[in-house]
């Protein structure tokens, strides 16, 4: 009698077919993973872990967080599983007198637990101002007086005005081309701030970008900028085809805010006052009759001088007197501001 011989190979198949066969569940399927671990971790400059940073899970396509939480003392925040796609990350991280907002990207993967590192030395960039004539797009002329503060739009946001309603800022001076470049700031939303003295000009929004430079662009009347780039103007020479001798004459002139002016007498008096722009491009004056004068300057055009002074051109000069009830003209004046 012959012996029956198996193929190995039909042998491992029978044997998982009777196997398979006396099983007393029937397996249907095979389940798989779709879910990825995600944790991140934050470091200083010297590869020290960082504390109780702020960090932010979102859905990358909807934009809603979906979840908040704290680093620990080894600077890390474990968010659990999520399902495998994009998310974004948002940390907010107060490193001495630094402030970070650092969002990036992260993906988690299906079946593997990953770790995001952010090292703040990464994380610096730099912004450059620029200031352009809003009449012909051009950079303007002359180096302004005024300043530009940044200010880190974090939680204590609105806690950073004092008691005169002004940023406690740092600050930056333009250069002779009417421009700055700011380094070394930490990545982050921030408040750019154009000022002088006490008067707040303008304002624009920057985000600091380690891996790109923003532009931020004030388009402004330079005429208007010189003039609120100064607390006060000292009156330094008056011309005209005629005077009136009991008119008071003007010692200074401070400009402000929406407009406004104050006139200085030289007998101390002053005079609320506005200013405004007129067709040909000049700057009209005109007071609200608060003192015991009544002008009203219309300006043909202004030159700004070489010393940084500026100086007013005006066909006609109308005052009236409240003293003694009469108007009283100028033609062809000119008024330098030091």
């Amino acid at each position: 009698m012959k012996k029956l011989l198996l193929n190995p190979l039909a042998y491992l198949f029978l044997s998982l077919f009777i196997f398979t066969s006396c099983q007393d569940e029937e397996i249907d399927s095979i389940f798989f993973r779709t879910d990825g671990g995600i944790s991140t971790v934050i470091k200083d400059a010297d590869g020290n872990a960082i504390t109780d940073a702020k960090v932010s899970l979102y859905n990358i396509n909807s934009e809603n967080r979906i979840d908040v939480a704290y680093t620990n003392e080894n600077g890390v925040v474990d968010f659990g599983r999520f399902e495998a796609g994009e998310y974004s990350i948002l940390a907010e991280i107060q490193q001495n007198d630094d402030y970070f907002q650092i969002n990036e990207e992260v993906h988690i993967i299906s079946g593997i637990d990953s770790q995001h590192e952010i090292n703040l030395a990464d994380h610096y960039g730099e912004i450059m101002v620029r200031i352009y004539d809003n009449s012909t797009g051009l950079p303007i002329e002359f180096n302004p007086e005024a300043k530009i503060g940044l200010v880190p739009m974090n939680e204590a946001f609105n806690e950073l005005t004092n008691e005169e309603g002004l940023f406690d800022l740092i600050t930056y001076s333009f250069d002779a081309e009417a421009q700055m470049t700011i380094s070394d700031l930490p990545q982050s939303s921030y408040l750019v701030v154009m000022y002088s003295g006490d008067n707040i000009l303008f304002s624009n929004y920057s985000y600091v970008d380690p891996f790109e430079k923003d532009y931020v662009n004030f388009s402004v009347n330079p005429t208007t900028l010189l003039l609120l780039s100064k607390d006060s103007w000292v009156v330094s020479n008056v011309t005209a085809d005629s005077f009136v001798d009991n008119i008071m004459p003007i010692s200074s002139i401070s400009f402000g805010q929406n407009e406004s002016m104050i006139i200085t007498y030289e007998n101390g008096e002053t005079d609320d006052a506005y200013y405004y722009m007129n067709s040909s491009g000049g700057f009209d004056w005109y007071n609200l009759g608060s003192s015991e004068y009544d002008f009203y300057f219309n300006e043909d055009y202004y030159e700004i001088n070489s010393d940084g002074s500026i100086t007013f051109y005006f066909s006609a000069w109308e005052t009236y007197n409240y003293n003694d009830g009469s108007w009283y003209y100028s033609n062809n004046v000119s008024i330098t501001l030091n």
